[in-house]
Parts: C-alpha cells; structure tokens; sequence
C-alpha cells in the first residue's frame, strides 16, 4: 500500500490533540504511587530517556534482600538536566548530603 501525500495528512490530523483534551489529573488520587530505593539503569535512545526503578525488599521463603524491577520513567531525553537539576534543588533545600551514586 502506497502512502500518497493526502493520506500522511490525514494520518498527521488524525492524532493532532490540542492542549485542553488532554485529560489533567486533579489529585494523586487516580494515578500510581512507586517507591524504589534505586535506580537500576538508564538508556537513552535517540530523543527519549528511560530510567529502571527497582525496589529492595526481604524475600520471605529465600530469606535474603532482592531487588525487585518496580518501574520505568520514560521522558524526553532533553528533559534529564531538568530533572536532575530539580531533584538536586529539593535535596538540597531539604539539607540532604551529597552522596556519589
């Protein structure tokens, strides 16, 4: 099937969403909270940035700490100093040592 250039157009429309569709959560009520103790791996692919979020907890039959994948963020790999440079803010403010990762 040839892609002519009305049907990319169409195809470009079909997904255009103006900012006031897009649904805004009003609370924290109605998305996931995670807890992880650590950041397992980060790869950036091309424009996008994924980070592995693990949490370490007591295996009850094995009796030992595992780690246990809980997450994924995936963000615009432009956004990464933003969001280290806000994290590195709150950390700050909140008199936290700086510790090598």
């Amino acid at each position: 099937m040839a892609t002519t250039p009305d049907a990319v157009i169409v195809g470009s429309q079909q997904i255009r969403v103006e900012a006031d569709q897009i649904p805004f959560a009003t609370t924290g009520l109605d998305c996931p909270t995670i807890y992880a103790d650590m950041i397992r791996g980060t790869s950036v692919q091309g424009e996008v940035a994924k980070i592995s979020l693990i949490e370490h907890k007591v295996h009850a039959i094995a009796n030992e700490v595992q780690a246990y994948h809980v997450a994924n963020i995936v963000i615009p790999a432009s956004q990464l100093r933003g969001w280290g440079a806000y994290f590195t803010k709150l950390a700050d403010a909140a008199g936290l040592p700086t510790t090598d990762v």
